[in-house]
């Protein structure tokens, strides 16, 4: 190699990225998915039960969902092989922050609002993800909330808190 050349990339020591093999990498979203899908069935369990006792009422289409989910997951889980190739996970401190940040997003909601938290959370995110430019930024925020409001508010009559 001569003065000035960069090693090749599987040589070269990154602080900025984190290799795992596959499998690893699989298991460890397919957690996290399990985790959170088991949150939103402790949550569907607690939705009020429905007035109209034909109505499947607002929790059951969550929990269903999330237990075809689990079971999905799980079944993958297990039966994921035991491939040999890497993934290699950029940026793993950004990664880490936008999972910060869409936490706090989902637990300041209730106390602010939807669109309160939306109006900081969305921008972070897209700041987070590399995206620079302010504008860009404000008209993706301003999108996002539009069409949240024309979509759900509008059309559909859901109110958002």
């Amino acid at each position: 190699m001569s003065r000035g050349q960069k090693p090749p990339a599987a040589h070269r020591h990154d602080a900025h990225r984190i290799v795992v093999s596959e499998r690893f990498a699989l298991r460890v979203v397919l957690l996290f998915i399990i985790l959170g899908l088991g949150w939103i069935i402790y949550l569907s369990l607690l939705f009020p039960p429905s007035f109209n006792p034909v109505d499947i009422g607002a929790g059951r289409v969550p929990l269903g969902t999330a237990t075809i989910g689990i079971i999905c997951s799980v079944a993958l889980f297990m039966l994921v092989g035991a491939s040999q190739r890497r993934v290699e996970i950029s940026r793993p401190l950004n990664i880490l922050l936008g999972s910060a940040l869409v936490l706090l997003y989902v637990c300041a909601m209730p106390y602010v609002g939807f669109y309160v938290a939306s109006i900081v959370a969305v921008p972070l995110l897209l700041f987070n993800g590399g995206e620079r430019r302010w504008l860009l930024l404000f008209l993706y925020t301003l999108a996002f909330l539009a069409f949240v409001y024309f979509c759900f508010e509008l059309l559909l009559g859901v109110r958002f808190p």
